[in-house]
């Protein structure tokens, strides 16, 4: 045997173990591409579980709401069908939410995707969900909080002016400002809201945030409104104006301070029915009120005092599942 076998026997040795070694790190790289391809695939099914079923809650709920208004007429074993609206479950469980990204933009999309789900959700203005003792309708869409805690994050309104909601949220694919409200930014608001800087436009990432439905008396939007001296500085015209700016900050002591997204317009009953542009007012002989509505998304700092300022009247989405996600 040459001097030279050994070497070579020791080379071929190490060439073999190489290959096994790539061959081990391409397995190991392949199963953790496939555990997270099963894992946003479950997470995207797990999603368009949630929002059919929710949506398809509220929908029936709506309808059994709108029947009641015509009447307690009586149903099968004797129940009346307002009795029955109220019982009708909305299977829309409050979320629990990490934000887990990083940049700006990614936390302003997530957080603008959320608003836009929660307005998506319940119909989007368009659904009487309570019945005549319920003035106060609210549903808390989800709870965030952020996994990168950093300075306030300034330009949300601005954000959801200028981007679009994903088709997945509004097939039409409009901007948020255009979705939540009905209105397209003009240039000059777009220059202004980019410009402007209020603490009602900022996310603090320290805090933990209620994204809540809202089916209000419109004398309690203006209420809270009122109550806040420093809307002045964002709300580019009166509240029961044609239109409203997308963000604004509501008061309520220390702990409540947050967003309400939306705006205010007049609608006859007799157009409930036809398409009503989103967040926008209705005004409903629902059960005989005569009262006029909004349709909100309010965004507030999750706390009993916040929940206890807004004033819900009916809070029917169960909030047992608290995990976060």
């Amino acid at each position: 045997m040459s001097s030279q076998e050994p070497s070579r026997q020791l080379g071929r040795k190490a060439a073999l173990e190489m290959k096994y070694l790539v061959a081990i790190i391409l397995i190991t790289v392949i199963l953790i591409l496939l555990i997270a391809i099963v894992y946003t695939m479950h997470k995207t099914t797990e999603r368009a579980t949630y929002k059919q079923a929710c949506k398809a809650s509220v929908s029936a709920r709506a309808k059994l709401t709108k029947l009641s208004s015509y009447g307690n007429a009586q149903l099968p074993g004797g129940a009346t069908v307002g009795a029955a609206a109220d019982k009708a479950s909305i299977e829309c469980p409050t979320q629990y939410i990490t934000i887990a990204e990083k940049s700006d933009s990614k936390i302003k999309e997530k957080f603008a995707n959320l608003i836009a789900d929660c307005w998506d959700n319940y119909g989007a203005g368009n659904l009487i969900l309570f019945s005549a003792h319920d003035l106060r309708f609210c549903s808390i869409c989800s709870v965030v909080q952020f996994k990168h805690q950093g300075p306030p994050l300034a330009g949300l309104s601005s954000y959801m002016a200028s981007n679009k909601v994903p088709r997945g949220i509004d097939p039409n694919h409009r901007t948020y400002r255009e979705f939540l409200t009905g209105q397209k930014a003009t240039p000059q608001e777009l220059n202004a809201l980019a410009s402007q800087a209020s603490p009602a436009d900022k996310i603090d990432t320290t805090k933990r945030y209620a994204i809540v439905y809202t089916f209000f008396d419109e004398s309690k939007t203006h209420q809270l409104i009122r109550e806040n001296p420093t809307t002045a500085g964002i709300v580019a015209g009166a509240y029961a104006a044609t239109s409203q700016p997308l963000v604004f900050l509501i008061p309520g002591g220390p702990a409540v301070v947050g967003f309400l997204v939306g705006s205010s317009v007049k609608k006859a009953a007799s157009e409930m029915q036809a398409p009503v542009a989103a967040s926008q007012a209705v005004a409903t002989t629902q059960a005989g009120t005569g009262l006029p509505y909004d349709a909100n998304v309010l965004v507030f700092e999750y706390s009993a005092p916040a929940l206890a300022q807004i004033g819900c009247g009916e809070l029917p989405v169960s909030q047992l599942d608290k995990r976060f996600r």
